[in-house]
């Protein structure tokens, strides 16, 4: 199974652009929902909002974020977007 994960809210458009204070706590939020998912590796954009949103989760399940420049912001950002976490 694959998950895709849009990351949580930023401070900027800038790719070095970190999480805002919600976004912090959107990613908090995550750790439980993706923990009932199995999952078993992480790729990330290598944009710092992308890896700070999968990072509590990475170390709660003890995985290691991957990074690859083949992942990059879609065009349409609501084209998998199911809402907020919180």
């Amino acid at each position: 199974m694959i998950t895709l994960l849009r990351h949580c809210d930023k401070t900027g458009e800038m790719a070095e652009a970190p999480l805002s204070a919600k976004g912090f706590a959107q990613a908090q939020n995550l750790v439980p929902v993706l923990a009932k998912l199995g999952i078993q590796r992480i790729l990330s954009s290598p944009f710092l909002r992308a890896r700070q949103s999968v990072a509590p989760f990475a170390k709660a399940a003890g995985l290691t974020v991957e990074t690859s420049e083949a992942l990059f912001a879609l065009k349409s950002p609501d084209l998998f977007s199911i809402g907020p976490v919180a």
